[in-house]
């Protein structure tokens, strides 16, 4: 048996206060065998994971029986038909999803908080499992940005051109002495193009402070060929979200885009720190949908483009809050800070980077 979260017994007995050592050992067991058989379709078990977590509708059911039988396999007492929807699943599919976010595998782990932090939606999805995943899933945002961006800050010199002794023939045979100057060569050459990496990596880095740091010193937005001063705040929102997407070289990006956001929106032409409605934004929006990436079964995990993407298929009509409610169970009406709108819009994005970039 696999090391036990030093959390998932308090976690778990959020659903069953009364557990005992055995039914706790044989759910972890079962969560363990789960994750042996998780690697066969990931993206769409992940999807559903997050959708049973938030007690949102399945795109599959049978990623949810998958998980349920994993269980059952331990505890032959447990009801797969009477578990679909309990708390205590819920419970046990939270506790594989923090599974999935400490996982060793950078892009698993990443896209397991991504889903997460995306889905939560700012804290307009209520009544969490687990509470606790939300700040180990932003967490391990922060920490892979910091990670992601000190690789090429410890780059040393490139070696010069080996130094290779005069041969002497009669030491040993021409064919041994040729090999052994191929492979260190070879050797030679291994170490250069690590470090060569290593020095591109470096320049992405700085090319992306260099890109970042002119756009908010130049306060000028791109997309409307306008300064920001001259926007309002509605519809800066999410221009701004965009413009800084397009600039990171590295997901995730930058841990100080907050304070990016907020340079930004601060010199809008109407900044206030009420409380917007995402209809309000939306409706302002100025962005333009061209090539944007499909978000078919992911629209709960990426409320906020689905909301977007569904304003401009009613052609920008106010009818679009109907679908929006329907499909993700919030209102268009329901109001946030326009700085938590943008850091959303700005997760989404990331994600479907992600998402794009990355086949899983």
């Amino acid at each position: 048996m696999a090391d036990i979260n030093e959390f998932f017994v308090d976690w778990y007995k959020l659903a069953r206060p009364d557990a005992d050592k055995e039914l706790i050992v044989s759910r972890w067991d079962s969560i363990e065998n789960y994750k042996k058989i998780f690697e066969k379709n990931i993206l769409s078990k992940s999807i559903d994971l997050v959708n049973i977590f938030f007690g949102l509708p399945l795109n599959n059911e049978d990623n949810i029986n998958e998980f349920l039988l994993s269980i059952q396999k331990n505890d032959v007492s447990f009801s797969i038909r009477e578990n679909i929807d309990s708390f205590e699943t819920k419970v046990l599919v939270g506790i594989t999803l923090i599974e999935l976010i400490q996982s060793p595998s950078f892009n698993l782990s990443l896209l397991a908080s991504f889903f997460v932090i995306c889905t939560n939606f700012q804290g307009l999805r209520k009544n969490l499992p687990i509470v606790d995943i939300l700040e180990i899933a932003q967490e391990n945002i922060d920490s892979k940005s910091i990670l992601i961006r000190k690789k090429g800050s410890n780059i040393k010199k490139i070696s010069s051109s080996p130094k290779i002794a005069l041969l002497e023939p009669e030491n040993s045979p021409a064919e041994q002495k040729i090999n052994e100057l191929i492979n260190e060569f070879n050797t030679i050459i291994n170490n250069d193009m690590t470090k060569v990496s290593k020095l591109e990596n470096f320049v992405s880095i700085q090319d992306e402070e260099i890109n970042i740091l002119w756009w908010v010193i130049s306060n000028y937005c791109s997309i409307l060929n306008q300064q920001y001063s001259e926007i309002s705040i509605e519809e800066a929102a999410l221009l701004c979200t965009k413009e800084l997407s397009e600039l990171i070289n590295f997901i995730p990006g930058p841990i100080a885009s907050t304070a990016f956001f907020t340079n930004i929106l601060s010199k809008t032409k109407n900044y206030n720190e009420t409380l917007f409605p995402i209809s309000e934004i939306i409706n302002k929006s100025k962005l333009t949908i061209n090539n944007w990436p499909d978000i078919n079964n992911i629209e709960n995990i990426c409320p906020l483009t689905f909301g977007i993407l569904k304003y401009y298929e009613a052609n920008k009509k106010k009818s679009w809050g109907t679908a929006f409610k329907a499909k993700t169970n919030i209102n268009a009406s329901s109001k946030l800070p326009v700085l938590q709108i943008a850091q959303q819009f700005f997760y989404e994005n990331q994600l479907l980077l992600l998402l794009a970039k990355i086949k899983f």
